[in-house]
């Protein structure tokens, strides 16, 4: 009995660390792997916890010096942003359009361009304040 309590609390405990681990305050850092041929993926969640109206994405590295694209999403998979064009060394700040209220669940979609026949490698700071 002792052993199953234990195994139960153990198991909500990480289930309970995942979740919080995935919804993150203002920046979060990311390092994700682009499909190619159009490809996108998403970065983790952060949550918007400032009324600025503008997010930013800095330390850009992309893989080969490669370009892509980043665009702001709320957790209902709608566009907050429009694309913004990002390589190596570079940074991003736009303005959010429509405007973001706080606690909006923010991620970010990098989308790899139609010509580029490789997977890339794309990491940086997102912060969506």
């Amino acid at each position: 009995m002792l052993k199953r309590k234990l195994s139960i609390g153990f198991f909500m405990a990480l289930v309970l660390a995942l979740v919080a681990s995935q919804v993150s305050a203002g920046s979060i850092f990311f390092n994700v792997i682009v499909p190619r041929l159009g490809g996108n993926t998403n970065t983790n969640v952060t949550t918007k916890n400032t009324t600025t109206q503008q997010w930013n994405v800095t330390s850009i590295q992309v893989g080969n010096g490669y370009t892509v694209q980043f665009r702001p999403y709320k957790s209902s998979n709608t566009a907050i942003g429009s694309w913004n064009v990002g390589t190596t060394g570079g940074s991003i700040t736009a303005n959010y359009s429509p405007t973001q209220p706080v606690g909006t669940l923010i991620y970010l979609k990098i989308k790899n361009n139609l010509s580029t026949t490789v997977a890339v490698q794309v990491s940086g700071y997102f912060n969506s304040n």
